[in-house]
């Protein structure tokens, strides 16, 4: 299991998962203008849960919520992994119904975790924490997600999509037909407004299935990741490192930084039986940030490869991986 509290650069990778099946990495950075970083991630590789959580509420409280709530979703399935004789065998395998139930009991330990605290503190009145979480099944994916936390999903073939719908004020105002018409997100002075989150009075959470099929790449983020790139310019990351999982996370995290960094920043990256033959393998081939800003151009080629003279357009800063 790994569990990242909230850091100013945390960086942690799944050296347990079986080779073939499932690869993931996981970083969050404070970015470049907040003091305290309020974002959380973790994942249990042997159970297939991943979680990102952003924290809010101001000075420590953020913390302590996304903090509270990885811990409680991944504490969750561990002690059901642990007493229930269904999943004893393989986590991956039991039955749907079974999985789901899971989840949702997680997310509501996780909310109720988060209000005891409140009661506790009065600083921390007021606190919560939006969530994305992805479970993964022998035979499918479920997603569930609280606010503006983030899933995607990238292949080669299909490109990137993003597979959950944020709970915000915006979206809100496009249901009820409110916006007028050529209104986009990113032209809206209130998108970062979200209405559900763990620990508030609205926490319901969107849970659904999806197919699991080889090779699929999944991004968790926070909106760090998704206010400060826009979906091309993430599938462009995704694709020009075939989704492999750490120079992926660390790209995104470099490029959302690279445009201001203005929130703290996460992503989790997940890869399902990748074959090893056709993912960019990290190490000597693999391109810090500053090879990569020698590649910048503006042509890409979104369906997996990137052109020899493409590349994300992520700044030289000392970072490699």
């Amino acid at each position: 299991m790994v569990v990242a509290p909230t850091t100013q650069l945390l960086d942690t990778e799944s050296p347990a998962l079986v080779p073939g099946r499932v690869e993931a990495h996981g970083v969050t950075d404070v970015g470049l203008r907040r003091q305290n970083n309020e974002d959380a991630f973790g994942f249990d590789e042997e159970l297939g849960v991943f979680v990102v959580c952003d924290g809010l509420g101001g000075h420590a409280a953020g913390e302590v919520a996304s903090s509270l709530a990885v811990q409680v979703i991944l504490d969750e399935f561990a002690k059901r992994h642990a007493v229930t004789p269904m999943t004893a065998n393989d986590p991956l395998g039991a039955p749907y119904v079974v999985q789901q139930s899971a989840l949702r009991s997680s997310l509501r330990r996780a909310h109720t975790a988060i209000t005891e605290s409140q009661n506790e503190d009065a600083e921390r009145e007021g606190m919560g924490t939006t969530m994305a979480a992805l479970k993964l099944m022998a035979d499918g994916v479920l997603l569930a997600h609280v606010g503006d936390s983030r899933v995607y999903r990238w292949s080669p073939d299909a490109g990137l999509a993003r597979v959950t719908r944020d709970h915000s004020l915006y979206n809100r105002l496009v249901d009820d037909g409110v916006l007028a018409a050529g209104t986009t997100e990113q032209g809206f002075s209130k998108r970062n407004v979200i209405m559900r989150a763990l620990g508030l009075r609205d926490h319901r959470a969107d849970i659904r299935a999806i197919d699991r099929r080889a090779g699929d790449v999944f991004v968790l983020c926070s909106d760090g990741v998704s206010d400060m790139l826009d979906d091309t310019q993430i599938a462009e990351i995704v694709a020009f490192f075939a989704g492999d999982p750490e120079p992926t996370a660390h790209g995104l995290i470099q490029a959302a930084n690279s445009e201001g960094g203005r929130d703290n920043i996460t992503a989790v990256v997940v890869r399902l039986e990748a074959a090893g033959s056709e993912a960019r393998a990290a190490g000597d081939d693999a391109m810090c940030p500053a090879e990569m800003s020698g590649l910048a151009g503006p042509e890409w080629d979104l369906g997996g490869k990137a052109t020899p003279a493409a590349a994300p357009r992520v700044p030289a800063s000392g970072l490699c991986w």
